[in-house]
């Protein structure tokens, strides 16, 4: 079994419990493209690199490579523009379900205060 060392690691890591929640929210469909094969709750919406947290507030479902449509691979590797676009759409779609939702609380704080 894999060990993450950093408590940053841990906190942006998605939980198995966090991923079905998220699955059954999303319907099992992509977000984006709403197809349904291939596809995992495994997209941070704020990324891991800028802290964002292994929350259900911050975790959307996603094409794999193995779809069509690669979406999640669009969202971390697609051109500036439909990054944006994306990225745009998740969160929106969000706000859908957590009204009140705020970047700053998907976000690890090394320091709570």
């Amino acid at each position: 079994m894999k060990t993450i060392s950093s408590r940053r690691a841990k906190a942006c890591a998605i939980p198995r419990e966090v991923a079905e929640k998220v699955f059954l929210r999303d319907r099992g469909r992509c977000i984006f493209c709403h197809d349904d094969a291939s596809v995992t709750p495994r997209a941070h919406v704020v990324s891991r690199a800028d802290g964002g947290l292994g929350i259900e507030q911050n975790i959307v479902t996603a094409c794999t490579d193995f779809a069509p449509n690669k979406c999640h691979s669009k969202l971390d590797h697609g051109t500036r523009e439909e990054r944006k676009a994306m990225y745009d759409y998740a969160r929106s779609y969000l706000r859908g379900f957590y009204p009140n939702l705020d970047e700053i609380c998907v976000k690890y704080k090394k320091y709570p205060f």
